[in-house]
């Protein structure tokens, strides 16, 4: 495995007093200054583009700080901290996640404006995302270059959702984690891995699903992978979390988590196939069909790990509430089939992969103009959705506006 040398021993060549200015000027304007320094090419270290990430990440938090909506998740995190006042036991009998509650609370007394909350997880949520892939590069021995920008772009327009990971933020930044912790155990970072491992479940219930995804790194076998992947089919009624729950329901120190957890344990698998169900069962088969591919042309980790994330979808199918929320954060996934798709050099290959972002891409802008619609049940909106607002306003106007 090539490791990419060292950030420690490099000097950041970018300005970061020229960026943070240029961001206060205009958020938009920095955030595609900072997409083109990353396709710019001018031998950036680990550092400079951990940087210019964090910009880019920032502007998509400061977006969603400005986020309105008067139903969903979002609506009742926001609500439950201000109505706590202050006291995290309330607000963890609602919501379940300690971790997740206190660090809420702390941004909530720090600035009194549970908006930040928004800008603070979906920026690191986006950061993690950002340096994962920086991650997969330096596994696959790939050197940084222009080439980031690729994965960066089509992380913001193809595979993460936005509208998805700003209102069910908990669920979010717990794949996000996971996607983190993943890319740093393959590359022998145990500690950091283990420690976002640990966040990871003190965030949300989801992480108790990709625990078994981290065998990937030690199960060399990729047939009996896939041969489990095809099995798991059989057993598309299992209610993997019912199964979860009745398993550490007695272990006291995940007893909150488990309590959440059953919330999400029930069969309504009828309701699935009335609303959005065929929309979800497409994005299944879509993803399917891709690691079907990449595990036939390649033998990685990747494709090993996307295997095993099948057989979780599998698993969850009986509770349409547990498969439709795995199925919109599928992005650390589809990276990582991306990644594996770009190295098939073949016509067939070249084609699947533009095709692949494509799918992605009208997948995502489907679930997300119906999240804008003004129509929707679960409407919401940024910078009241216009573009003008998003592309001309200085930071200043962004943080004043009220959501709440």
């Amino acid at each position: 495995m090539s490791k990419i040398k060292n950030e420690n021993d490099q000097r950041l060549r970018v300005s970061p007093l020229r960026c943070f200015i240029l961001f206060i000027i205009n958020p938009f304007v920095s955030f595609c200054d900072s997409l083109y320094s990353v396709a710019s090419n001018h031998n950036y270290t680990r550092k400079d583009y951990k940087f210019l990430f964090f910009i880019i990440a920032l502007f998509l938090g400061v977006l969603a700080f400005t986020q309105k909506t008067d139903s969903g998740d979002i609506c009742r995190i926001y609500k439950g901290v201000i109505y706590s006042n202050g006291n995290l036991e309330n607000v963890t009998s609602r919501f379940g996640s300690s971790l997740f509650n206190l660090t809420n609370i702390l941004i909530y007394k720090l600035t009194g404006n549970v908006q930040y909350l928004s800008l603070f997880w979906v920026t690191l949520l986006y950061y993690l995302i950002f340096v994962s892939i920086l991650n997969i590069f330096e596994y696959s021995g790939i050197k940084y270059s222009s080439r980031l920008l690729n994965y960066v772009v089509a992380s913001i327009l193809c595979f993460v959702i936005y509208t998805q990971v700003t209102e069910i933020m908990k669920q979010g930044i717990a794949t996000s984690l996971f996607f983190y912790a993943f890319t740093n155990l393959i590359n022998e970072r145990k500690k950091i891995a283990i420690v976002s491992i640990v966040l990871s479940l003190g965030i949300h219930a989801t992480a108790f699903f990709f625990l078994p995804l981290y065998f990937a790194v030690a199960i060399k076998n990729q047939r009996w992978l896939f041969i489990l992947a095809m099995l798991s089919f059989l057993f598309r009624q299992f209610n993997l979390m019912g199964f979860i729950v009745s398993s550490f329901a007695g272990v006291g120190a995940l007893s909150s988590l488990v309590d959440m957890a059953s919330g999400y344990n029930e069969k309504n698998i009828e309701n699935f196939f009335r609303s959005d169900g065929l929309y979800f069962t497409a994005t299944f088969f879509m993803y399917f069909l891709y690691v079907l591919f990449v595990y036939i042309k390649s033998h990685s980790v990747f494709v090993r790990v996307c295997l095993l994330m099948i057989i979780v979808l599998n698993l969850n199918y009986g509770v349409s509430h547990n498969f439709t929320r795995l199925m919109t954060m599928l992005f650390p996934f589809y990276i990582m089939l991306y990644l594996e798709l770009r190295k098939i050099k073949t016509p067939i290959g070249v084609l699947a992969t533009k095709f692949f972002l494509f799918a992605t891409f009208v997948f995502t802008v489907t679930l997300e103009n119906g999240r804008l619609a003004s129509s929707s049940s679960y409407s919401t909106s940024f910078m009241d959705n216009s573009i003008l607002k998003i592309i001309v306003s200085p930071l200043y106007i962004y943080l004043s506006t009220i959501c709440v």
